[in-house]
């Protein structure tokens, strides 16, 4: 399906920290990089959401304050019915995604690639052939696919209905039922409050509850308590925050509004009366087969009642009223995250500033070694430029926490925070960009292996050690954790040789910096890197 629309542009991110622009530049031959990603040259912005039920596909444009829509695609893929019993993504729906794929891939032709983000969500989540499946993916699109958690894709949701306002209110709840999970979100203004994603969607719940596509009254009792008991754990989360405004987005919510419109039952919102009517009269029509929606597509009114049952218990476990509902999505906040990004209003730095806090992380240390890695940035030379700025970023976060496992134990601390990095909600990140940071975080200190780089391509493992090894040495130089400024140092890079050199008479001023550069040698060297200082 293809359309047309246009919004307003608002640089927001829920949750962010207007974070400084970094911005280095030396010497032409000198490395060069920008915090985030490169400044775009071109004004065309993509967005794929592999949703579990359908994905969907947005093309827009920039201009000036404004961002229009000049394309979508949507395919209802059914992802979330093509896991098997062992929870692997079946062939024949892989080959229905890999298709509908390839005609995304076809719209994406001339989108700049740092343009484009991709990403993966619960089903994807699941599959235990995650990896396999996406690969093939990642060939049919040309490019590459993240894969988000549950508390990310409900933090994008709340971005994307906030971008595609306004509504009346300060403090919204939000509600998204998808094809596997339902993510429902908090917030006042721009910031998200309280986020959960539960793993109850219309796909999952049809599937369960309405086998054949029996419509009865049983089956909604029995899908709507099974529903209840996953809101139930979390239902105290959202009363204590409150909220002034309800929305419901994405393809239930929209489909549930539209037909009791259709029928006269409300004004376009949704309605727990409403609800009560379309539930009487889909078991009334006795099966799927059966029902009359003209106005609603197969393959919504496939899952309808999967997700009509998901609706009616968030009503009742909430108690709502009324839900007015929201033409914005997870696609909507994918693109204008990415647009936060390109103008330095990244949610990961706000979320890094909060794990810092989070964990009582030494502030003072965190600067000094980021400081001391940027002095030594600006001395090197790369001719893999484009690769080394998008390590950068996450190369600058690893400094900022590089002691976070300390809140977990002196001993091993760099394993602890590589541990916390990994598996922490940390919004903004994909699992694949915190498996990164986690790896930088790990081998900031003692043994430098390259065999915790396999979530690096090969062809750029070499770089990203190189990297790190500066990383280690900002951490060494500023061991004495001292606001006194450090010795004066320079550093030649080639290849996997570095050279430090120092001010004259250091060596007795800091025997404790030689001792410490003399170990990192030998590690160094285990590593196959040559490093000399004088």
């Amino acid at each position: 399906m293809a359309g047309n629309c246009s919004c307003r542009l608002k640089y927001l991110a829920a949750g962010l920290g207007a974070a400084d622009a970094l911005c280095y530049i030396g010497r032409p031959d000198h490395l060069t990089f920008f915090h985030g990603y490169a400044t775009l040259n071109d004004d065309l912005i993509a967005a794929i959401d592999l949703g579990s039920n359908s994905f969907h596909l947005v093309v827009g444009r920039m201009q000036g304050e404004a961002f229009s829509c000049i394309d979508r695609l949507r395919d209802s893929v059914r992802l979330a019915a093509g896991l098997t019993p062992e929870g692997d993504l079946d062939e024949p729906t892989q080959k229905r995604a890999l298709e509908a794929l390839a005609r995304f891939a076809e719209r994406l032709r001339g989108v700049p690639t740092h343009n484009v983000r991709i990403v993966g969500t619960n089903t994807l989540r699941q599959a235990r052939n995650r990896d396999a499946f996406m690969a093939r993916a990642q060939d049919v699109l040309g490019h590459s696919i993240e894969l988000i958690s549950g508390i990310e894709e409900a933090r994008l949701i709340y971005v994307g209905v906030l971008a595609g306002g306004p509504f009346s209110g300060d403090r919204p709840l939000v509600v998204d039922i998808g094809g596997g999970s339902t993510e429902i979100i908090v917030g006042k203004g721009s910031a998200p409050l309280h986020l959960e994603s539960l793993s109850m969607g219309c796909v999952t719940y049809s599937n369960a509850h309405f086998a054949n596509g029996i419509l009865s009254d049983q089956n909604f009792f029995d899908a709507k308590t099974a529903a209840a008991l996953e809101l139930i754990p979390v239902r105290g989360f959202f009363r204590r925050q409150g909220w002034d405004a309800v929305i419901g987005t994405s393809g239930t919510a929209k489909a549930i509004a539209r037909i009791l419109a259709d029928q006269g039952w409300s004004n376009g919102t949704i309605t727990r009366e409403g609800m009560e009517k379309l539930q009487a009269m889909m078991i009334a029509a006795g099966s799927v087969a059966q029902l009359q929606l003209p106005n609603v597509k197969s393959d919504r009114v496939d899952v309808l009642a999967g997700g009509l049952a998901i609706m009616t218990a968030i009503f009742d476990v909430l108690k709502l009223d009324v839900m007015t509902v929201s033409d914005s999505a997870l696609r909507e906040g994918i693109v204008f995250d990415l647009i936060g990004r390109m103008h330095h209003h990244d949610a990961r730095d706000a979320s890094i500033a909060a794990l810092m806090q989070r964990f009582n992380v030494d502030p003072g240390q965190s600067k000094r070694v980021t400081e001391t890695l940027n002095r030594l940035l600006l001395q090197v030379d790369t001719k893999e430029k484009q690769e080394a700025e998008y390590f950068l970023p996450f190369l600058r976060w690893a400094a900022q926490v590089h002691e976070i496992g300390l809140a977990v134990a002196h001993q091993q601390h760099h394993k602890h925070g590589a541990y916390l990095m990994e598996n922490a909600d940390l919004s903004g990140f994909s699992s694949s960009e915190q498996k990164l940071l986690a790896m930088f975080v790990r081998l900031h200190r003692r043994k430098l292996s390259a065999d915790l780089m396999n979530e690096i391509e090969p062809k750029s493992r070499d770089i990203a050690m190189r990297l790190v090894v500066l990383l280690r040495l900002a951490v060494l130089l500023n061991r004495g954790r001292s606001d006194e400024a450090e010795p004066d140092v320079a550093i030649e890079v080639a290849k996997r040789r570095l050279s430090l050199r120092f001010t004259p008479g250091w060596e007795k001023e800091r025997p404790l910096l030689r001792a410490d550069l003399k170990a990192e040698q030998k590690r160094l060297a285990n590593a196959k890197f040559e490093l000399t200082f004088a």
